[in-house]
Order: structure tokens, then sequence, then C-alpha cells
């Protein structure tokens, strides 16, 4: 973690422990994993609920989502609003979004297929063919 990470996560600590030794309140969780504690902030207890959100996903992917979010602590709901106010924090996805590249090996073998060369077969038989006289 960046120093300034390391600063504001400090502060937000510090910040949350304080309130909950004034007030009581149970507003967030500490979690211990090896040497280090993941606060896990209790965000339906600060915001509106105002708006139903949807979405189609699988049932394995929702299942298995849903074994880790229990394991920190939150639900679905919590998990989806946590992701909005990143959203709104990065000005976009709080991550980046790439298409995998072909390694170079594969990349050469395509440019080499666009200039002209390689070996072309008609179909796939006539490939296993070829392989099987290499």
């Amino acid at each position: 973690m960046q120093d300034s990470q390391t600063a504001i996560f400090l502060h937000v600590y510090l910040f949350l422990r304080e309130n909950i030794e004034k007030n009581g309140n149970d507003l967030f969780n500490i979690l211990q994993y090896n040497d280090i504690q993941i606060i896990v902030v209790r965000l339906g207890n600060i915001m509106d609920k105002t708006t139903t959100v949807q979405a189609r996903i699988s049932d394995n992917l929702k299942t298995q989502a849903e074994n880790i979010l229990s394991g920190l602590g939150l639900n679905t709901s919590d998990a989806i609003r946590v992701f909005f106010h990143q959203i709104v924090s990065h000005g976009g996805l709080p991550f980046d979004m790439r298409i995998k590249q072909p390694n170079q090996k594969t990349q050469e073998a395509l440019e080499e297929l666009e200039k002209g060369g390689g070996i072309r077969h008609k179909n796939t038989s006539d490939m296993f063919k070829a392989w099987d006289k290499e």
C-alpha cells in the first residue's frame, strides 16, 4: 500500500474507532486475516436505500460471490453499494478492464498469417493429418 493510501486508511480507521467508542454503535467490523486487518463498514446503517437494482447472473457465480462476501461480513446489497460508491469515487470502474492479449508466440503467428505466411489447411481434418506427418 502506498504511503498516502496508508494514511487515508489510518484516518478512516481512527474516525470509525472513535465513533464506535463514543456512540457504542456497531458501524463496522474489523476482520483479521494473517497480519492484515480489514475494516468492513456497515453502509446499510448509514445510507438511504431508495432504489432497487436487479441483475441477471448465473447461480454458480452468485453462490461463489456470496460465499466470499459472507466471509467478509457483507451481503450482496452491501457489496453492490460499496461497488457503486467506488464507481462514483473513481469516476469509472474501480478496476482496469482488459481484453486478454495473446502471448508473444501467438501474436507472431497471427502477424505471419496476416502477411500471407504460415501453413493453411482447407479443414481441421487436413490440419490433423499434417500434424501427424510431423
